[in-house]
């Protein structure tokens, strides 16, 4: 079991880090309306009616730019993974990524997803603080004391709406030090 809470954290990871990269061309939830790119820092900032926030550790957090969902599939590993960064170009941000890895026949959809509940489906939470070589994270701590969840409460061909809280770790997910998120909402586009 271990080793499929690493796979899972690894996929978030690595959707983490792919995501930063984005071309201009590119329309994403926080883009606005996409355009030319050109100069600036884009993000569509508070008007966007796509977004991520939540208070991490009591202070309140956006991270709306590049702000989207990813749904893969492959020989019937589903995951749905929601990413938003802090600004255009922040290394800072966040990746929640639920995928069916223990029981390749369920159905991501509208419902409750724990790190503590593995039967039909991992969660994995990466948060990146604006570092090149140290995230937080979800998914691997055996023992949370305050495990993550996310509530998915609509679900379309376009669009994911939820909440989210819960604790992050240090060192990749297996540190003591932690962080938490409260009221935690997204709703972002795919």
């Amino acid at each position: 079991m271990k080793l499929i809470r690493q796979f899972a954290l690894v996929v978030a990871l690595s959707t983490t880090l792919f995501s930063c990269i984005k071309s201009n061309n590119i329309v994403t939830s926080g883009s606005g309306s996409g355009g030319t790119g050109g100069g600036g820092t884009g993000g569509g900032g508070s008007t966007s009616t796509y977004y991520i926030k939540a208070k991490l550790d009591g202070v309140a957090r956006t991270f709306n730019a590049n702000a989207m969902a990813i749904k893969t599939n492959l020989a019937g590993f589903s995951t749905l993974s929601i990413i938003g960064n802090a600004a255009t170009g922040s290394l800072e941000g966040v990746n929640i990524s639920i995928n069916n890895t223990p029981n390749v026949a369920a159905t991501i959809g509208t419902g409750t997803y724990s790190e503590i509940n593995t039967t039909n489906y991992l969660l994995a939470v990466v948060y990146n603080p604006g570092s090149s070589s140290a995230v937080w994270g979800a998914g691997l701590n055996p023992t949370p004391t305050n495990p993550f969840e996310v509530v998915i409460t609509s679900l379309s061909a376009t669009e994911v709406k939820g909440t989210f809280k819960g604790d992050v770790y240090d060192n990749n997910g297996t540190g003591t030090a932690k962080k938490t998120f409260t009221e935690g909402e997204f709703n972002v586009k795919f």
